[in-house]
């Protein structure tokens, strides 16, 4: 915990390029491999994403996002087996903002103190270290970004997970064709 908070103090300013942003999503296609019950789907509309962004830092992000989000799953299945555990990671532009969103059929949002998920050592989870979300906001923040907290729904309308989005400066936000 002592590392992660010193990573967390020392990270660094967000050194922003035109990058294809699609590509940072693309990269947890590994995680699929140590999730044998988890299916990890990846979306990247309109095809391929440019905007400036730091790649390492928005890699982080997403990989902090994918992390709580498995284990979200995971713990929903000790508890209620069906449905499979599935998590959705899109990349796409909404009003012309571009966005990455990570959604999952875990256990879902808190409704009490959902505006401290992201404060520094605030955590939910007994394991947990209240860092990876604040790590992921202040990252945003250096984006001039945004961190938005909902519910996920199913078919029916009824709540089944969390649906995160790193959400961009919309200034900054052109599509090229799909690869």
């Amino acid at each position: 915990m002592v590392d992660e908070f010193s990573s967390f103090a020392r990270m660094p300013k967000a050194v922003l390029s035109h990058r294809a942003g699609g590509h940072r999503a693309r990269g947890h296609r590994l995680q699929r491999v140590s999730s044998a019950d988890i299916d990890i789907e990846l979306d990247v509309q309109q095809g391929e994403l440019v905007f400036p962004f730091d790649r390492r830092l928005i890699t982080q992000a997403i990989t902090n996002l994918v992390k709580n989000a498995r284990e979200s799953v995971e713990t929903r299945l000790q508890q209620q087996p069906e449905p499979r555990g599935h998590i959705l990671v899109v990349a796409g532009v909404e009003d012309s903002h571009p966005f990455i969103r990570v959604t999952d059929n875990g256990i879902g949002l808190p409704k009490e103190n959902r505006h401290r998920l992201a404060e520094t050592l605030y955590d939910t989870r007994e394991k947990g270290t209240g860092l990876g979300l604040a790590i992921v906001k202040r990252i945003m923040e250096e984006h001039g970004g945004r961190l938005i907290f909902e519910d996920a729904h199913d078919a029916t309308g009824a709540v089944s997970g969390a649906r995160v989005t790193l959400q961009f400066d919309r200034l900054a936000a052109r599509t090229t064709a799909a690869e």
